[in-house]
C-alpha cells in the first residue's frame, strides 16, 4: 500500500510554509521539517504561504493524481484551489461544517466543486448558502 508522505519544512529551511488538514496516519520528526503519512484515497487541505501570497489546495489522494505540489511526496488530485482572501473564506467555511454539519473531510469532490462556487463569490462568506449547501449534503455522510 502507497501511502503519501507530506513535508511540513522548518521556517527557516524554505522559501514556503505548508499546513495541511487531514486525517493522517503517522507523524515522525525528520531532517528538514515533519513528515506526515496520508493513506490511499486521503482528503487533504493543503495551505501554503509564500512571502507575496498565499494559496489554499483541496486535493484528494488518488493512484491518477497529476497535480506536483512543493512537500508532497506523489502526485495528487486537485479538487479546488484559491487564492488570497479566498484562504481565509475556505478556513472559516470548512470550521463551519465542521462545528455544525460533520467532518469535512468526508465529502465527496463534487461538494468541495461547489464550495468553491461559494468561495469565489464576492464579499464575505453567506453562511445561509453555505447552510444550504450542507443541507443536500447531509445523507451522503450518514
Amino acid at each position: 500500500m502507497k501511502l503519501l508522505h507530506v513535508l511540513i519544512p522548518q521556517n527557516e529551511h524554505s522559501f514556503y510554509t505548508l499546513y495541511v488538514f487531514g486525517s493522517y496516519g503517522s507523524k515522525h520528526d525528520v531532517a528538514g521539517g515533519t513528515d506526515f503519512e496520508f493513506p490511499p484515497a486521503s482528503l487533504l487541505v493543503l495551505y501554503y504561504t509564500y512571502p507575496a501570497h498565499r494559496r489554499a489546495y483541496v486535493v484528494r489522494f488518488t493512484d491518477d493524481g497529476t497535480t506536483v505540489l512543493p512537500g508532497l511526496s506523489a502526485p495528487v488530485k486537485k479538487i479546488i484551489c484559491v487564492y488570497a482572501s479566498k484562504v481565509d473564506k475556505l478556513k472559516k467555511a470548512l470550521s463551519y461544517i465542521g462545528e455544525h454539519y460533520f467532518s469535512p473531510l468526508k465529502l465527496s469532490d463534487l461538494f468541495y466543486i461547489r464550495l468553491e462556487r461559494l468561495l469565489l463569490r464576492k464579499g464575505k462568506l453567506d453562511y445561509a448558502a453555505l447552510k444550504n449547501l450542507c443541507e443536500t449534503y447531509k445523507q451522503e455522510t450518514i
